[in-house]
């Protein structure tokens, strides 16, 4: 057996075939194709076919390591929130640590764009995910494009190398596709990000499954044809059928799921997109079993996607179960605030659940009557109650926009009408107390007047939630900080001082400095949280945290001014610019060296000023021209889905 093994080298074949492309005819059952033996001998040294499994095995181990080096920052983020003042102090204590950070949020905060000509541009990723997305493609690709050959001599020799290649590379990707793109994700476990973070990598890596499905197909339609013609190329196909057919509809589902993903899209119509989504990837799964065959053992890639997404779906519908008193005795308290201005309608939704979760994190809400197959996600506005063996409600505060919010407040205000009284208030209904909102804050000035003045009615439907998902939000752990809200941005600035106040009461806190800047088209955007508001900032101040809130009304057409206790009112549009650098740049109020924060959450254009001041922050950081501060960090929430 060894001497023959060793006989069957490429010099044997060569020697029993002296001429590969000889042949005078063609085809999959052409009586001149060489034998299985002589072919495996002219593939060694040359990419072999029987080799190819490597470049999915190669595909996992710098997938798995591009990971592991998110573990540690990921750790030092989930241990800052975790023990925030223990944690400041053991990286105060570490020698270039706060060096190394600015270095790499000037790159990662950087923002990205593509000229399009007239002014105009698109944005991609940040630079950070950018040069990431960008490393790991290029090197792939050409890794992909360097290996030769591309063909074998002819068709009848093999498959053509670069088929394979490409193949086999986007074979080993595709599991990190679905681990990307789960909500209860892995990476996320390990990692402190975010899964609606990791929807960049989810998608720009389903692009890349894509292109090298692309060059996977290619050659197999070019041999054929530069053999034998259009005739040779049938031949081929009708002999592999299943297999081509497969194939094809697996790169046409392919092909649809990376277009239907774009932002376009998605914002036609979000609801359609998750239906047709899952029912296009399960399509899509099926199709590519069955096209592979588990050659190469391509397989084991495939069910370990699978293993991902089930345990994933498992541990949610678990989850969501348990949160929704198993789906039969959930009901959600839906509010809707009537406005003279339709654009400044609200909906209110509140659940009572044992569910835990921390500030800014959020939830997905499915309403059975009305959208028993989607599921929302909003905001978290409230705390959970301090005790586990207490439920919490669950409230969140939403625009009404087109979609599920629209649903629902037409569904409130037609039932109401139907009852005959169109001016009804609901007394009593209004869902969201100041006990509720903040369980954790003693001696609550506004306790019992919540919206109380407020035009409301409300309703009470079968709901299910999901989640929470996203990371904590926690500032605790920054001396100073910055809060930019817009609109209904003050959803995820709430929780973060409702966090704070609670923190400060007992005493786990490093901030003592806080600037809110709130912009809202009109005063009665914030009438739902005012009493809430003027709370947790009169708690903070007893606490010993300073706060400097301003509100700016943007659109008051009477130049109504909101009056609300611990903030000062303006009209207009705020400088964020100015006002986020005045306040990052500020010299310490102290010798000690200071850690500070940016938080952002509204309208695109207000979060790219807020991130560009940061960013241009971090190289003055790196020379050392702010006095005693050592760190300005960033945390952008966006409305995008």
């Amino acid at each position: 057996m060894d001497s023959m093994a060793m006989e069957m080298t490429p010099e044997w074949a060569a020697s029993v075939w002296p001429v590969c492309n000889n042949l005078t005819v063609h085809g999959p059952n052409s009586n001149q194709k060489p034998a299985s033996s002589i072919r495996m001998a002219a593939m060694t040294g040359r990419d072999s076919w029987y080799d190819m499994e490597k470049y999915s095995r190669t595909v996992t181990w710098v997938c798995l390591a591009l990971i592991g080096v998110a573990v540690l920052p990921g750790f030092m983020g989930w241990a800052r929130r975790r023990w925030p003042k223990r944690a400041l102090a053991t990286l105060q204590s570490m020698p270039f640590y706060f060096r190394t950070a600015a270095f790499l949020r000037s790159i990662t905060y950087q923002r990205c764009s593509l000229p399009l000509g007239r002014g105009k541009r698109i944005d991609i990723p940040d630079l950070g995910k950018t040069l990431v997305i960008a490393s790991f493609s290029i090197g792939m690709i050409v890794w992909c494009f360097a290996v030769t050959p591309y063909y074998r001599c002819t068709r009848e020799w093999g498959s053509p190398p670069l088929a394979i290649r490409a193949g086999m590379l986007a074979n080993g990707m595709i599991t990190f596709v679905f681990a990307f793109g789960t909500k209860v994700n892995l990476v996320t476990a390990l990692t402190n990000i975010a899964h609606e973070r990791l929807q960049v990598y989810h998608q720009w890596l389903a692009r890349l499954v894509l292109f090298f499905s692309v060059v996977h197909t290619i050659p197999f339609i070019v041999q054929p044809l530069r053999d034998g013609g259009s005739h040779n190329l049938y031949l081929w196909w009708y002999h592999n059928g299943p297999e081509m057919w497969n194939g094809t509809v697996s790169l046409a589902l392919l092909a649809w799921i990376v277009a239907s993903s774009t932002n376009v899209f998605r914002s036609w119509s979000y609801e359609f997109f998750v239906v047709q989504h899952l029912v296009s990837v399960i399509l899509f799964i099926g199709f590519y079993f069955a096209h592979t065959g588990n050659e190469l053992n391509s397989w084991l890639w495939l069910w370990a996607a699978i293993g991902l997404w089930g345990l994933a779906t498992l541990i949610r519908w678990a989850r969501s179960a348990m949160a929704s008193g198993y789906f039969v005795s959930t009901r959600a308290s839906v509010e809707v605030h009537s406005s003279s201005d339709k654009r400044d309608a609200m909906v209110r939704i509140a659940i009572r659940t044992p569910l835990r979760w921390s500030p800014g994190q959020h939830v997905f809400v499915r309403f059975h009557t009305m959208s028993p197959w989607q599921a929302h996600p909003f905001t978290v506005v409230t705390l959970p109650q301090p005790s586990d063996h207490q439920d919490s409600v669950v409230v969140f505060l939403a625009r009404v926009r087109e979609g599920l919010t629209r649903k629902l407040y037409e569904r409130v205000v037609q039932e109401d009408r139907e009852q005959g009284d169109d001016d009804a208030i609901e007394k009593g209904g209004s869902s969201f107390k100041s006990s509720d909102a903040l369980p954790l804050l003693e001696n609550s000035e506004h306790e019992g007047h919540d919206d109380e003045n407020l035009p409301t009615k409300a309703k009470l439907l079968p709901a299910s939630i999901d989640g929470p998902y996203g990371c904590s939000a926690s500032m605790a752990s920054y001396h100073s900080l910055v809060i930019v809200a817009g609109g209904s941005g003050m959803t995820f600035a709430l929780p973060i001082l409702f966090d704070l106040a609670w923190r400060g009461r007992t005493g786990n806190v490093c901030t003592r400095d806080v600037v809110l800047i709130c912009s809202v088209r009109t005063p009665a955007t914030l009438s739902w949280i005012r009493h809430q508001l003027e709370a947790v900032l009169t708690s903070l101040a007893s606490y010993g945290i300073t706060v400097r809130a301003d509100v700016h009304v943007t659109r008051s057409a009477s130049k109504e001014l909101p009056i609300l206790q611990g903030c000062d009112a303006h009209l207009g549009r705020p400088q964020v610019t100015a006002r986020v650098d005045e306040a990052i740049r500020a010299p310490a109020t102290s010798f000690m060296q200071e850690s500070r924060a940016v938080v952002v959450c509204g309208p695109q254009e207000m979060s790219h000023e807020v991130q560009d001041s940061v960013a241009s922050v971090q190289s003055d950081l790196l020379r050392g021209r702010l006095s005693n501060v050592v760190e300005v960090a960033l945390v952008r929430e966006s409305f995008g889905w």
